[in-house]
């Protein structure tokens, strides 16, 4: 069957959907969407024209919304599929912010990291790398008892303190940085 521009422009006798759709095979109603959105993503935005290449992830920026920004604008300046898929890849990893970057260098080299363990591997972990800078409460550094979860020593007995030398007054049962001398 041969697609003419009434098939293509759903006019003439195919206006209707429910015409379409009776009439047409799926093959070429596949076609024809497919046709639709290649063509879709050439046309001109209102947006700033610009290249793929200069397009980074800005440090508050979720992964995601990055590599969504930069597959629109690479699907928009190039035709060819595998060709998309691995200029979004590879501009995802190059322009990166810090933090993902380091977290896609972290994994091994082989098996090759696919877009979509970029992406997940960015989602969990960056919020890790992330947390002072976003929780204010956390900016000011803990003590290690207080920041790591789990059981907490049990404190010194009195014989274990007394075997304890203080490095300052050299007397027994107190740290130098407790030491009644300094106090003085």
């Amino acid at each position: 069957m041969v697609i003419t521009h009434d098939h293509l422009c759903g006019e003439g006798a195919l206006y209707c959907p429910e015409q379409q759709t009776r009439l047409l095979s799926k093959s070429i109603l596949d076609k024809i969407c497919n046709a639709a959105e290649k063509t879709f993503y050439q046309l001109p935005t209102t947006e700033v024209k610009g290249s793929y290449v200069n397009i980074t992830q800005s440090p508050s920026e979720n992964f995601l919304q990055f590599v969504d920004w930069l597959r629109t604008r690479v699907e928009r300046q190039v035709q060819d599929p595998l060709v998309q898929a691995e200029l979004i890849k590879e501009m995802a990893q190059r322009n990166a912010n810090e933090t993902c970057r380091r977290i896609i260098l972290s994994h091994p080299l082989e098996p090759v990291l696919s877009l979509a363990h970029m992406i997940e591997a960015c989602t969990r972990k960056a919020k890790l790398f992330n947390a002072p800078e976003r929780n204010a409460g956390l900016a000011e550094p803990q003590s290690v008892a207080t920041a790591v979860p789990g059981p907490r020593r049990q404190p010194m007995s009195s014989e274990q303190l007394q075997r304890i030398i203080c490095l300052r007054c050299k007397k027994p049962g107190n740290f130098a940085r407790a030491c009644p001398e300094t106090q003085k």
